[in-house]
């Protein structure tokens, strides 16, 4: 019964906190909207300049090309930055944000099949279990990329794929399972 009678009487006045809470949201929004796009598109510019440079040998021996990211909307939250590279037969997608950075492979033929190049990587070398990397610079990616170039491209070419696929899919059902099962030993706990 206590508690009712609070909600009762702190709802209508929490209400006009919101909808003063809400009109400064939108007026922030409405005033440095065009400056967030900015800054949003500078981080990935930024980014695009640090992967030609760091990553050279994928524009220089691979034709690399950056291709605009149409899943992209500005302003990206805090500083997070995507870059699709193009190959010709290849895609990677970078993203960097928040202290992390991630990459991510399609093959061409299938641009909206992306894995995790921790994932290939861990195919490719073989490996029965899954250990998370951590990649701290792009240099990292250069030095792990560089040496297995012609096998990821071997596994995302159009006789490799299909197993390539069924590896990627399995490793995100892998994912999503664990994650259940953390979030399920989070809500008991809780």
């Amino acid at each position: 019964m206590p508690h009712r009678f609070w909600r009762c009487v702190l709802t209508p006045l929490l209400w006009p906190l919101v909808l003063v809470g809400f009109g400064i949201e939108k007026t922030c929004d409405f005033v440095f909207r065009g400056r967030n796009v900015r800054l949003s598109m500078e981080d990935e510019q930024r980014l695009a300049t640090e992967i030609q440079r760091d990553l050279a040998f994928l524009f220089d021996e691979y034709r690399g090309r950056i291709v605009p990211d149409e899943s992209v909307k500005h302003p990206q939250p805090f500083d997070f930055a995507f870059v699709i590279i193009a190959l010709d037969d290849l895609l990677f997608r970078f993203f960097r944000g928040r202290a992390s950075l991630e990459v991510w492979v399609a093959p061409k033929a299938a641009p909206n099949e992306w894995g995790e190049l921790q994932w290939v990587l861990s195919m490719l070398d073989g490996q029965d279990t899954f250990e998370p990397r951590d990649f701290s610079s792009l240099g990292d990616i250069a030095n792990l990329l560089k040496p297995r170039m012609d096998r990821i491209r071997e596994a995302f070419s159009v006789d490799r794929y299909p197993e390539t696929r069924r590896y990627l899919l399995e490793m995100r059902s892998h994912e999503r399972a664990v994650a259940r099962q953390l979030s399920s030993e989070i809500s008991r706990r809780i």
